[in-house]
């Protein structure tokens, strides 16, 4: 029988088994108590000081905190590295080296912000304001090629830093005193070594919340000289942060040791080691085999999993979808997205390869976010339809598939990679009568490709970085944006964006970010959303201060909690 049929079979015995998994990821925090529908791993004793544990990863692209944009990079770049404030959730921001919350200008283009006296590197040198102004300034750098460069947008000099090398179809050359005057009109300074003052050229609503991520972090300027140097591997990797990274063997793990030097909350284990392990599943199994004291769970065993009393469902705003190279001749055509989209049944998908764990969407902002269009609104113009989808392909002018070149998704080599690709390749060739190619490469290269443009269609997505709904398209979806690596390019979504970061009132700012989602999405300029996606994670019963919140990327937030019980 046809794998889609044997699939709709199977179901039948799945959807009823996986129905309390369904329920766990769709947890709502907007009921004022609810929390977002994770559950907790369970506790066995008191917490003691010391100790090591072992934690399934995927290999990283990189631990520069002023460079990286994937999740995995930044839960390490958090455990090794901090900043002016932590995150927590709702986008509470509370004081990390800062002193104080920042104090803004009558005409806010100015923020100052205090540093905490007495702070140090784990290598001893003194952590100051002049380490973070040359942070901020390897973010705007272009040879740093920072990928969230683009939150910092509206400081004072740092687009026209970043912009300095020119494109490559119009590439620059400045003189090296032409370089180091753009890095000197980047409008961040330390007036004194505890005072941290940042200029923006125009006032920007949520700027105050973009000075708690990654890309704001402090760099050591002593240590790295000039601020295109490269971010020194382990052992050197600079650590301001409760772990240092002491040990990156490729393929095969890092380890982080505690920073005694570390001036905020002192970390309770003494070691995290990080094993790379890419397939889920795998890294089940050396779970359960007590490998793992942590491990993220592939969606589809949920129902191997769920009656654990260590497993943990934990509902996040995260959308996963089908991302299209837009320069790309076939998928550049917006007649192919649409019948690769409306041929993907995306509620039969999530229930054969997500277990029914997340919630299948047309929508890429999540209803719930801050300015978000309503869950659905897209549904009618590229949901599901087997003879819209026909249509679609006949009007790029390959009916019935005929004279179709055929397609390739980049994915990770998992298995639940695997099964998303071969329901594609499937669905996509009963109602399309296309070829679908399907190539596998390890995590890292997944990454390095994707920031690359090295692709025609691949698998991935967006999770909020902070509860708005600017963060899912400032920076993402505007022409020559840092993380826009689909090359989406069209002058209305532009023109939405723009408007949006001008006002400075939340309401017509968001309706310009409902303007400008809608015209990404019907246009699927770049990404055709699949699902809502959360976390799922086994936590040892022995693992204590692991608490999921709506701000986590690969893993939870702040290892300095995380215990032994006895």
């Amino acid at each position: 029988m046809s794998l889609l049929k044997h699939w709709r079979f199977v179901l039948l015995t799945l959807v009823a088994m996986t129905a309390l998994a369904a329920f766990g990821a769709c947890g709502d925090d907007d009921d004022g108590g609810d929390d977002g529908g994770e559950t907790a791993a369970p506790t066995t004793g008191a917490a003691v000081e010391g100790g090591e544990i072992t934690m399934q990863v995927s290999e990283p692209e990189s631990l520069d905190p002023h460079f990286s944009d994937f999740n995995l990079d930044i839960t390490i770049i958090q455990m090794s590295n901090r900043g002016l404030y932590d995150l927590l959730p709702g986008g509470e921001m509370v004081p990390a080296y800062a002193d104080d919350l920042p104090e803004v200008s009558d005409d806010g283009l100015t923020y100052t912000v205090p540093i905490k006296d007495g702070m140090t590197w784990a290598n001893g040198e003194v952590l100051d304001a002049n380490d973070f102004v040359f942070g901020l300034k390897r973010t705007c750098n272009p040879n740093v090629a920072g990928h969230y460069q683009y939150i910092l947008t509206s400081i004072a000099g740092c687009d026209d830093y970043y912009g300095a090398l020119g494109t490559e179809e119009e590439p620059k050359t400045p003189t090296a005193e032409e370089m180091q005057a753009l890095e000197d009109a980047v409008g961040v300074s330390a007036p004194d070594d505890l005072t941290l003052e940042i200029t923006l050229a125009q006032p920007q609503a949520t700027f105050k919340v973009l000075l708690a991520l990654w890309p704001t972090y402090p760099a050591p300027d002593e240590a790295l000289g000039t601020v295109d140097a490269d971010w020194p591997a382990p052992p050197n990797t600079p650590c301001s942060g409760p772990f240092c990274v002491t040990e990156w063997t490729a393929g095969d793990h890092l380890t982080l040791e505690k920073n005694a030097s570390y001036g905020l909350t002192q970390a309770k284990l003494d070691t995290i080691n990080l094993r790379i392990i890419d397939d889920y599943s795998v890294a089940a199994n050396a779970y359960v085999a007590g490998e793992l004291d942590a491990t993220r769970v592939d969606p589809a065993e949920v129902i191997v999993y769920q009656d654990r009393p260590d497993f943990v469902i934990q509902a996040l705003p995260i959308t996963i979808g089908l991302e299209y190279l837009m320069t790309d001749p076939v998928v550049g055509d917006l007649n192919v997205r649409l019948a690769l989209s409306r041929a993907t049944d995306r509620d039969l998908l999530n229930q054969v390869v997500n277990g029914s764990a997340y919630v299948p969407t047309t929508s890429w902002v999540p209803a719930e976010e801050p300015g978000a269009n309503p869950e659905g609104a897209f549904e009618d113009v590229i949901g599901f339809d087997e003879a819209a989808a026909k249509q679609a392909l006949a009007d790029a002018g390959y009916a019935d598939g005929a004279g179709f070149p055929g397609v390739s998704i980049l994915l990770i080599d998992r298995a639940t990679d695997r099964a998303l690709g071969e329901f594609l390749q499937e669905q996509w060739n009963q109602i399309l009568g296309i070829d679908v190619e399907l190539e596998f490469v390890d995590g890292q290269t997944r990454q390095s490709r994707f920031n690359d443009s090295q692709f025609q269609v691949t698998i991935g997505g967006w999770g909020h970085d902070y509860p708005d709904a600017e963060n899912w398209l400032v920076g993402l979806y505007e022409t020559g944006a840092s993380i826009n690596k689909q090359l989406c390019s069209m002058p209305e979504i532009d023109a939405a964006i723009q408007t949006a970061t001008e006002e400075q009132d939340d309401e017509p700012r968001w309706e310009a970010l409902r303007e400008a989602e809608k015209l990404v999405v019907e246009n699927l300029c770049g990404i055709a959303p699949l699902y809502h996606r959360g976390n799922i994670y086994m936590f040892s019963p022995d693992l204590q201060g692991v608490e999921p919140t709506l701000e986590d990327h690969f893993y939870p937030q702040f290892s300095e909690n995380w215990s032994l019980s006895q």
